[in-house]
């Protein structure tokens, strides 16, 4: 699993007006980027299609970490959004109220 994780290639986002320290931050993503696909994906095969919610109270990563790592599977090819019968994206409420997609392995 850990070749996999080796594939990807996270986003290092940073805008040219952020302070330095969100540039340093965003050049060590590939440190520790590939442990969080691993955990994501393995929470997503043990349990099932969940939204980023679910898969952060699974693993004990933050929300918006695994928000982010799951765009990145996903554009990778290796995660996907669940569709619903309509070919739209299959929601959840999250703890906050708001709707989250759905996400599974592929």
């Amino acid at each position: 699993m850990n070749q996999l994780a080796f594939d990807l290639e996270p986003r290092t986002l940073a805008r040219r007006s952020n302070p330095i320290t969100s540039h340093q931050a965003a050049a060590r993503v590939k440190d520790f980027a590939a442990g969080q696909y691993a955990t994501i994906l393995k929470v997503l095969r043990e349990h099932g299609p969940c939204t980023a919610h679910e898969v952060a109270t699974y693993c004990g990563l933050d929300y918006a970490q695994v928000g982010r790592r799951l765009g990145e599977l996903g554009a990778a090819g290796h995660a996907r959004v669940v569709l619903d019968g309509d070919g739209k994206a299959l929601t959840l409420m999250t703890p906050s109220g708001r709707s989250a997609r759905v996400w599974s392995c592929v």
